[in-house]
């Protein structure tokens, strides 16, 4: 899958199941958001997080896994704000995007796992 995005020691095979994939995917990206959050606000992490969660949403659109896209684009909104702009509410903009990175794994967690191709 073109969208996998995977931390450094895992190797680059992808897996066949999307759901496993995207599962990675917010691993990724909670780690990258939990050191931007630890430095609040770098501008190359701010990037690295917004840079993920864009490519998280396109392969929401290859995977299917379409009620996450909203989500997404609530955490794309955060990352696009300055550190300017978060000046006097980086605790609720922290605690907000901790909370969108808890609700996708959650819908991952409640999503019917997938069919293996030609079952009815």
């Amino acid at each position: 899958m073109a969208h996998l995005i995977r931390p450094p020691a895992e190797p680059a095979v992808a897996a066949a199941n999307s759901r496993l994939n995207f599962q990675r995917c917010i691993r990724t990206l909670e780690f990258a958001v939990g050191d931007l959050l630890i430095n609040f606000w770098h501008e190359p992490l701010r990037q690295r997080a917004g840079i993920l969660v864009q490519k998280m949403s396109e392969g929401c659109k290859a995977c299917g896994v379409q009620e996450s896209s909203g989500l997404l684009r609530s955490l794309q909104a955060l990352l696009s704000l300055s550190a300017e702009d978060t000046r006097g509410i980086q605790r609720s903009v922290a605690e907000r995007l901790l909370e969108l990175i808890g609700l996708l794994k959650e819908q991952v967690r409640r999503s019917p796992p997938e069919r293996p191709v030609g079952s009815a």
